[in-house]
């Protein structure tokens, strides 16, 4: 009996992936899990040269989730929808509708429950340039994100002051929407043009 390979079934990549019927949200949620991983390190340590996979292969579990899986998985979606969406005002809508109401929504939750781990009084902590600084620049989100907010949040900790040091990696999936946009799309309109 021969078996036959066909590897090269489909003719698009985006007919190849169901949306509703796929992995990655599995292979995400994992990857979530290396992130944490290696934060728990970073929280209570002040460091991450603990983590296992840092002491063996220089890498840490959390640069192999987000920097190596994620952003991978991310770019194949962000090229995805560039290619369902109508127009580019649909896409740019889609993509500020995922980021921007979530991210105000968790800074003011983070701005809230970080005032039982401050120092200061009520009136300092809510009415300072500080946290109004903070709050302006983590939900822009782009340029200058803060990790710190200051007013005696979290001094004592092996890291010290830090309120979310994961937020760096918002700006870099907005300025890969902005590259994706501005590559993509030209692209886009050429193959529609001469190709369909």
């Amino acid at each position: 009996m021969i078996l036959k390979l066909k590897l090269f079934e489909c003719t698009q990549l985006s007919s190849c992936y169901d949306a509703k019927n796929n992995n990655l949200n599995l292979i995400k949620y994992l990857l979530s899990l290396f992130v944490l991983h290696t934060h728990c390190y970073l929280f209570l340590e002040g460091n991450m040269l603990n983590d296992p996979l840092k002491k063996v292969f220089h890498i840490n579990w959390g640069d192999l989730g987000t920097t190596t899986l994620f952003f991978l998985i991310s770019g194949f979606l962000i090229a995805q929808s560039i290619d369902r969406s109508k127009n580019s005002l649909a896409f740019i809508s889609k993509r500020f509708f995922k980021i921007f109401p979530i991210v105000i929504i968790a800074n003011l939750i983070f701005v809230f429950f970080s005032f039982f781990a401050s120092d200061v009084d009520f009136k300092t902590y809510f009415f300072s340039a500080e946290l109004r600084h903070f709050l302006f620049k983590n939900c822009v989100l782009i340029y200058d994100i803060k990790q710190r907010i200051g007013l005696g949040v979290f001094k004592d900790n092996p890291l010290p002051l830090v309120l979310n040091a994961q937020w760096w990696t918002l700006k870099w999936t907005i300025i890969s929407y902005l590259f994706a946009f501005i590559l993509f799309y030209p692209l886009k309109f050429i193959f529609q043009k001469y190709y369909y």
